[in-house]
């Protein structure tokens, strides 16, 4: 039952022509434009939606019993210790650096991590306290710090110390609930979501960034226990998925990214693709038969941009009398069994046509995933569980490829939830009726030409991010994420 349901009729209409409202409305000032740029990365540096927040359930609820009941989203501000608070995952990060790691940028072009740290709660601070509570007293100092667009990379390196970032994430956090509790912050839903959604997507940069750093940065935490890893459980296969018709994207009255909306239906030829995604034995066969020195393989771009870079093997790849790869802590034998990752789109793309495939379109991944039906995850609208996939461990890595059946998909494949992220061959661009909000620069500043869709989550993707509708995007050459890819034909 919808948490909604629990409060009267009257109230969630209103929630609903609320959400309907903030959906509308540009938000086109200096200030929102600033906070609303992606990161360095490439990566969404913003919100997907949380389908189940229901913040004036929470509020009621905890006006009767002290709790927020069961309404996942408001659990998290009101700091629930269940699994669903977000900084579970991002709090360890930084003591995990050592002592200049968190400070130290992980390389060339990108801000550290101790600066994602601080843009988390300046992000919470702009639009829960100013834009929806109207409060303009929170620190001008660390907004001008950490605004991504006003202040550049170089100086992103003057950041105050991690006791006083993690004192004002505190605080913003205390005023953010207490905000929430009264009726204008219950009401406002979209906000505390988009802000939700940002947060736990900086997680996985952080992580990216961390995953960066030389292992001598860095020191595995102690008392850490590898999550159980499941045995190799499907051998990749095709499966043949017939023609149909679907809905593509987000619909109803949760919040939404603009670039997942208007849904709407589309129609599928008959397309195969693979069972489970590319593992790291099979691109083994493309980097021994010279696919890094072929350009018969890659786009004109991406040969060029494979010279200029000098790229030879993946970059989650450690080369030497055997190949290894880089875990977030420290190098390990690659397992053949897994699937490949940190590679480019220019390299999904190449080893597709070394193979004689291609990636599939994201229309196809997304019919593949969810069927003709309204299925939230590819194995139905229930929660996700840890036995459903490889997500929400972010001190993890991948897992052999269809180490989890219980979460397949209709059309029986595997992984399409966790484990890595998987390239399409898409660009990045607005479904047909697209209007940007909140904000431009979420995503259409992005429909240049050069980013490419990618779709269902990694290892170190939470829970509210792995929905079937959910649109990540990435440029070509990106390469440092946790994403891998899968064939179709």
């Amino acid at each position: 039952m919808s948490p909604c349901l629990r409060v009267s009729e009257p109230l969630c209409a209103k929630l609903s022509r609320k959400r309907e409202e903030l959906r509308t409305q540009r938000l086109r000032d200096t200030e929102a434009r600033s906070f609303a740029a992606r990161d360095d990365l490439g990566t969404s540096d913003d919100v997907q939606h949380s389908p189940h927040g229901c913040y004036a359930c929470a509020a009621r609820r905890i006006d009767d019993t002290g709790d927020p009941d069961d309404c996942r989203s408001a659990r998290v501000f009101y700091g629930a210790t269940d699994g669903a608070d977000p900084r579970r995952n991002h709090a360890p990060v930084c003591p995990r650096c050592g002592r200049d790691g968190p400070a130290t940028a992980a390389g060339p072009g990108f801000r550290p991590i101790l600066w994602h740290r601080g843009h988390i709660g300046a992000y919470e601070a702009y639009w829960i306290l100013h834009r929806s509570k109207g409060d303009t007293t929170t620190s001008a100092e660390f907004q001008r710090i950490f605004d991504p667009i006003n202040t550049p990379r170089d100086d992103a390196r003057n950041l105050p110390p991690l006791d006083e970032i993690d004192a004002y994430l505190a605080d913003v956090r205390r005023q953010s609930v207490s905000w929430l509790s009264e009726p204008g912050g219950a009401a406002d839903t979209a906000t505390f979501d988009l802000v939700l959604e940002h947060e736990l997507q900086h997680q996985e940069t952080m992580l990216y960034l961390l995953h960066l750093l030389d292992p001598s940065r860095k020191r595995r935490p102690d008392g850490l226990v590898d999550r159980e890893r499941p045995d190799l459980a499907a051998t990749n296969g095709r499966v043949r998925v017939p023609a149909g018709s679907f809905e593509i994207g987000a619909s109803g009255p949760g919040f939404g990214y603009d670039n997942e909306r208007p849904a709407h239906r589309v129609e599928v030829r008959s397309f195969g693709i693979d069972r489970t995604l590319v593992t790291n034995a099979q691109f083994m066969g493309f980097v021994d038969s010279g696919g890094y020195t072929t350009p018969e393989y890659w786009t004109d771009k991406g040969w060029a941009w494979l010279e200029s870079e000098n790229i030879e093997h993946p970059h989650s790849w450690l080369p030497g009398r055997r190949w290894r790869v880089r875990g977030l802590f420290e190098d390990r034998e690659m397992d053949p069994s897994e699937p490949v990752w940190g590679v480019s789109w220019y390299e999904a793309d190449a080893y597709a046509r070394w193979a004689g495939r291609r990636l599939p379109t994201e229309i196809e991944w997304e019919f593949a995933a969810r069927g003709t039906g309204s299925r939230v995850y590819p194995w139905g609208s229930a929660e996700p569980k840890p036995n459903l996939g490889n997500f929400d461990d972010p001190t993890g890595g991948p897992t052999p490829v269809g180490g989890y059946p219980d979460g397949v998909s209709p059309f029986g494949l595997l992984d399409m939830t966790g484990n890595v992220w998987e390239w399409t061959s898409t660009e990045f661009a607005g479904y047909p009726g697209f209007r940007a909000d909140p904000y431009p620069e979420y995503s259409e500043l992005w429909f240049d030409g050069d980013h490419r869709v990618a779709r269902g989550g990694s290892w170190a993707t939470r829970s509210p991010i792995l929905r079937t509708s959910f649109r990540n995007f990435f440029r070509r050459a990106f390469r440092i994420g946790f994403i891998g890819f899968r064939l179709a034909d």
